[in-house]
């Protein structure tokens, strides 16, 4: 990374120095050179800009030689063709590495035309005046001869294509028929006569250059998730001096890299036509032919202005490490957000579910593992409401767009403070998880212990909250490239997202998961006795609570963070079946499973239906203890219970609390 940091550093101070058409073929052969680097050193030099550093000196040196590399008075002179820095070995193998890495340097002035053309790189200067040439066009190796001039292919020494020069009065759907083409551009007479007419108002020298990258080496995006790649050859039209948009537009061909795209790709948001910004790929201003992302592998494209183009193609592109790019495709992406959308859904009905039977069952809404339950709802549902109702991308960006930016860092904060707070509560919930079942005897809840626990679940998310919000705001600001991408929201990011979401909820997850082992290991030791004891029902038990505690304690968390840190589509699948649950397990289990609330709806609805009391009192009592959360009594009630099994046991060591009642624990 060191070593193209450095590079692009003398690069640009040769392009400010030493301006020699002689020199331009050493460029192109050293971004040749560039080109074929290691994947990975790229993508960490682009940290430093290095890439696009290196792209745009390589683009703006072409550009400002142009005028002096097909002057018109050349456009009478003969034909050469030169291989630079060509090899001296005599073995044939010596021979065709060197060639690999040389520039093979064409001069046509009688067309107007000089080239420098290399293994990933090439560069065409075309001057019009000369005999009307506009454009150039690409084709495979294996392309078949045409006949007549300028329909000729020419070969290539040292590149794998072959190449033909395109006249401004040809006809582009012909073109586009012409078998194996790979990638092509040309101005129009009418379009060439504009610019022309303009660059001779300047005083300047109307000339086109061409540059044609073979892949996207130097387009490196830094991003560790974007929704555009890359998949055709990338083709760089300028002309120099002319800087305004065109008034019709610019046609040029590209091939992309599948002989067929499924409707459900091109389907996908960002699939098409498209161009570098120096950042990332983007769409806007640049037109598809739908109709030839169906039929054809050779794409049309239109554009008002003129930059580096390419073939994108839609989807999610994740870095899954430094050298990979693992895509998840429109079919994941679709599938996704349908699981995402029925959980979501199936959430929220069962947290109305629960605020519902809360409002109606004074007696239970009373009982201190409600009240706990009630705060997870409340936080829960807070998250849920924001982030599929509020903080929309149509909304964040409507807010960026308006320049409503405070509003914009108000409502991240809101819901970077609703997902700590849920987790608060959830550690809060583990604790008591792992006093009731792994330590069990001692304990004996404090005074007023729920509304310490609130003042602590609610109080503590706002320091990192507060700490984003004052320090970097801007964090919560969508990029132009989300907002563009569709994928604004407003919410913590980089730096922000990482120190006031990523670390506490992470450090939250491996607490509750540490718990969730112990928790589990405690209480299948004791059903290891229970089994024993032909105690078999106490294995479905065991079971629920683990089912519950997953959920409760945000355990599917771990595979959203195995997602965010790119591990692969299959985390994403599992978080999204998992997360997105949670309020639905918690209304099975503590509404549809508890006897106490089940019972009392069913004699709500059915009045004359009898209720066996002293189960009722049973299952009330399971549910105290199961949940752990009531006041010091039940623990107290619950170390009696096992002194008396003690006793009866003839003095066995003490053992962990045994899983409970229906809902097993909270």
């Amino acid at each position: 990374p060191a070593d193209v940091h450095l590079t692009s550093q003398i690069l640009h101070e040769v392009a400010i120095t030493a301006q020699d058409p002689e020199v331009s073929a050493d460029m192109v052969r050293i971004c040749d050179r560039l080109m074929s680097s290691d994947e990975q050193v790229l993508r960490i030099s682009a940290d430093l800009n290095a890439t696009n550093s290196i792209l745009q000196t390589f683009e703006e040196y072409m550009d400002a030689l142009s005028a002096r590399q097909v002057p018109t008075g050349d456009c009478s002179s003969t034909s050469t063709t030169t291989i630079v820095s060509r090899p001296s070995e005599e073995s044939e193998a010596d021979i065709a590495i060197s060639y690999s890495k040389a520039v093979e340097e064409v001069k046509m002035g009688h067309l107007g035309v000089r080239a420098h053309i290399s293994t990933n790189i090439s560069v065409f200067f075309l001057n019009p005046e000369c005999a009307n040439i506009s454009g150039i066009a690409l084709y495979a190796p294996t392309a078949q001869q045409s006949t007549g001039e300028p329909h000729a292919l020419i070969n290539t020494v040292v590149a794998n294509f072959r190449y033909r020069f395109i006249n401004m009065n040809e006809s582009v759907d012909a073109l586009a028929q012409e078998p194996e083409l790979q990638v092509a551009g040309f101005l129009s007479t009418r379009l060439w006569q504009h610019v022309r007419a303009n660059l001779q108002a300047k005083r300047k020298l109307p000339v086109i250059v061409m540059k044609v990258y073979g892949h996207d080496a130097l387009f490196v995006d830094p991003a560790l998730v974007h929704t555009r790649k890359p998949f055709s050859k990338i083709l760089s039209i300028s002309i120099p001096g002319y800087n305004e948009n065109f008034p019709e537009p610019l046609t040029f061909l590209l091939r992309n890299r599948f002989d067929y795209l499924d409707p459900s790709v091109i389907a996908q948001p960002g699939t098409g036509c498209g161009y570098w910004n120096y950042s990332t790929w983007v769409n806007n201003g640049v037109q598809t032919n739908a109709k030839d992302l169906l039929k054809h592998s050779v794409i049309e494209c239109r554009t008002l202005h003129l930059t580096q183009f390419s073939f994108l193609l839609g989807g999610t592109y994740k870095q899954a490490d430094i050298t990979d790019d693992v895509l998840i495709t429109p079919i994941h992406l679709r599938a996704l957000d349908i699981i995402s959308l029925i959980g979501c859904s199936l959430s929220l009905m069962g947290l109305l579910c629960i605020w519902v039977t809360a409002a109606m069952f004074k007696s239970w809404r009373a009982l201190a593992s409600t009240k706990i339950l009630l705060n997870l709802c409340v936080a829960l549902t807070l998250q849920m409401v924001l982030f599929v109702f509020v903080n929309t991308e149509d909304m964040s960006a409507e807010l960026v767009e308006d320049r409503l930016y405070i509003n914009c860092v108000l409502l991240g904060a809101f819901l970077q403070y609703s997902i700590l707070v849920l987790f608060m509560w959830m550690l809060i919930i583990a604790v008591l998880q792992f006093q009731r079942y792994v330590t069990v005897i001692g304990i004996e809840r404090p005074k007023r212990y729920i509304l310490k626990s609130a003042i602590v679940a609610w109080g503590f998310p706002l320091i990192p909250t507060l700490l984003v919000a004052c320090i970097a705001p801007s964090s919560y600001i969508p990029t132009e490239y989300e907002i563009q991408t569709s994928t604004a929201i407003c919410y913590p990011s980089g730096l922000g997202l990482t120190l006031g979401v990523i670390l506490p909820v992470t450090a939250v997850v491996v607490v509750n998961l540490t718990i969730f082992i112990y928790v589990f290991y405690s209480i299948s030791h004791t059903l290891n006795q229970a089994i024993h004891r032909s105690e078999k029902k106490m294995i479905i038990k065991q079971i629920r609570l683990s089912v519950l505690l997953f959920f409760l304690l945000g355990i599917s968390w771990i595979f959203g963070l195995f997602a965010y840190m790119q591990a692969g589509v299959f985390f994403s699948y599992l978080f999204c079946l998992t997360a997105t649950l949670q309020g639905f397990v918690l209304f099975i289990y503590f509404v549809l499973l508890d006897e106490v609330p089940r019972s009392a709806w069913l004699h709500l609805l059915h009045p004359q239906s009898k209720k066996n009391s002293s189960k009722r009192s049973t299952e009330l009592q399971s549910m105290t203890a199961s949940t752990g959360l009531e006041s010091g009594m039940c623990a107290r009630d619950a170390t009696t219970r096992q002194a008396r099994n003690e006793r009866a046991n003839g003095g066995a060591q003490p053992q962990a609390s045994q899983p409970q009642g229906p809902a097993g624990s909270m």
